[in-house]
């Protein structure tokens, strides 16, 4: 029977070397570039054959087990690891803004008017995360995380849609001016996104381990138990005194250390430990429609930009300045006018208000330090 997936996926890779390539049925010719020739190890004219019954002296079998595979694998290496794809022509709203705003965001704290409206080409930067969850299984996936490389935002809703993944198989060049931060702000919003998201992955995974362990444990339990209760039995039966006494007593003791040491050994062996690196990214860049907002918080104005995105037909949650988290209630702190959540609007500890990107570590009020964020003290490496 004749392998037409392995026989596709070697045509599409000699075809993106360079390579001529001509398919009929039994086998593929290839014309190879001398370079190409030599890292797989062929002649540059080339028959190819992929089924057993099919093959000829005048060419080559390549099956599954292939060492020519190895050599192809060669010529991908560092392919695909960075695309840029461009969607042009979105529809872009031009009415119903402020209803549009009222129901994606509220503005507790601070009065708002809207100052104007504009087009704007703005770039997502698209990170396909490998996460290893590693115990006494082995759980493996895939994460991908986009963030607006102008708010950090993370419109996580654009990747179920098929033009936002349509150029990976195309890199095109960008058009106009596009403003970015620093990649290195992008990357940790993504990293932060990536933690959470790896951590819902693998709820289940960590369930079912917990579920194993805490059943090995009151097996050990159980069964030490017995072992304990028998000396105890002995002790009140035979009436046990002095040295016999001590004898028994010394046996529970060491009934529980030996119980102790199980317990830690499963607990070792159904810890996990989670390994996390950055596959390929994808920077996609679209137009959208910026809605500039003039906020009011007391005596000091600010502006503020929201956009409605094409692909999500809303708009796009900003984020938190202080925790980068995203945010439906935004909070203006009093001394800047921060954009905050509702918990970086104050202190954990004295409850009072607190602006924690102008105080970042500890409370002006209280002058407690802050606890840490759990979303970026997790041990997950990134």
């Amino acid at each position: 029977m004749e392998r037409k997936p392995l026989k596709s996926l070697v045509r599409e890779v000699l075809e993106t070397s360079g390579c001529l390539v001509e398919e009929d049925r039994e086998r593929l010719e290839v014309v190879l570039s001398q370079d190409v020739a030599t890292t797989l190890g062929l002649k540059e004219h080339q028959y190819l054959y992929f089924s057993p019954d099919k093959r000829s002296d005048d060419g080559i079998f390549v099956s599954y087990d292939s060492t020519i595979l190895e050599h192809i694998s060669q010529l991908v290496a560092g392919r695909g690891l960075f695309y840029q794809v461009n969607l042009a022509n979105l529809y872009l709203k031009q009415e119903g803004l402020h209803e549009a705003i009222s129901r994606k965001v509220t503005f507790p704290n601070s009065i708002y008017r809207l100052k104007s409206k504009g087009k704007m080409i703005v770039s997502y930067l698209v990170f396909n995360f490998c996460y290893s969850a590693i115990s006494e299984r082995k759980m493996e996936g895939l994460i991908p995380v986009i963030v607006n490389e102008v708010t950090l935002s993370t419109p996580m809703g654009i990747l179920k849609y098929p033009e936002s993944s349509s150029g990976y198989h195309e890199e095109s060049e960008e058009t106009g001016e596009v403003a970015r931060r620093p990649v290195e702000e992008v990357y940790q919003v993504a990293s932060q996104v990536a933690r959470q998201e790896v951590k819902k992955a693998l709820v289940d995974f960590k369930r079912s381990l917990e579920w194993r362990l805490n059943r090995d444990i009151t097996r050990l339990q159980e069964y030490y138990g017995t072992l304990k209760e028998e000396s105890q039995s002995r002790i009140e039966k035979k009436g046990l005194t002095g040295e016999e006494k001590e004898r028994e007593l010394s046996k529970i003791r060491a009934i529980d250390l030996e119980l102790r040491r199980k317990i830690k050994e499963q607990q070792d062996r159904y810890a996990i430990r989670v390994e996390v690196e950055l596959a390929t990214a994808l920077r996609l860049t679209l137009p959208v429609r910026s809605v500039v907002l003039r906020v009011r918080r007391k005596k000091k104005e600010r502006d503020f930009t929201l956009l409605w995105n094409p692909l999500l037909k809303e708009i796009e949650l900003p984020v938190c300045e202080a925790c980068l988290n995203t945010i439906e209630e935004i909070y203006f702190c009093d001394e800047k006018l921060h954009q905050l959540c509702r918990q970086c609007y104050e202190c954990p500890l004295c409850y009072k208000r607190v602006c924690r990107a102008c105080y970042a570590k500890i409370c002006p009020r209280c002058h407690a330090p802050f606890p840490l964020n759990p979303e970026t003290s997790s041990g997950l490496e990134l």
